[in-house]
C-alpha cells in the first residue's frame, strides 16, 4: 500500500493517474447525485398528482352525496346503458 502512494506521489505518471482518478471521482458523484435529485423530482410529482385526483375524488363525492335521491339518480343514469 505504501509502494503505491510512494509511486502516485512520487512519479509524474502517477500524478497525471493520481488526477485522473479524482476527476473521475468528482464526475462519477456529480452524476449519481444529479440523478438521485431527478429520482426525487419525479417521486414528488407522482405524490402530488395522487394528491390531486384524491382531493378532485373527495369533492365529487361531496358534490354526489349533497344530492338528492332523484338527482342521483339521474346522474347515475348517464353513466349506464339501456339495455
Amino acid at each position: 500500500m505504501i509502494n503505491v502512494i510512494a509511486w502516485l506521489i512520487g512519479s509524474k505518471t502517477g500524478r497525471y493517474v493520481s488526477v485522473a482518478g479524482i476527476a473521475l471521482a468528482i464526475v462519477f458523484i456529480v452524476a449519481w447525485r444529479l440523478w438521485a435529485y431527478g429520482r426525487a423530482s419525479l417521486r414528488a410529482e407522482i405524490a402530488v398528482e395522487g394528491m390531486k385526483r384524491l382531493q378532485n375524488a373527495i369533492k365529487e363525492k361531496d358534490r354526489i352525496s349533497g344530492m338528492s335521491a332523484d338527482e342521483r339518480r339521474r346522474f347515475v343514469s348517464r353513466f349506464l346503458r339501456p339495455d
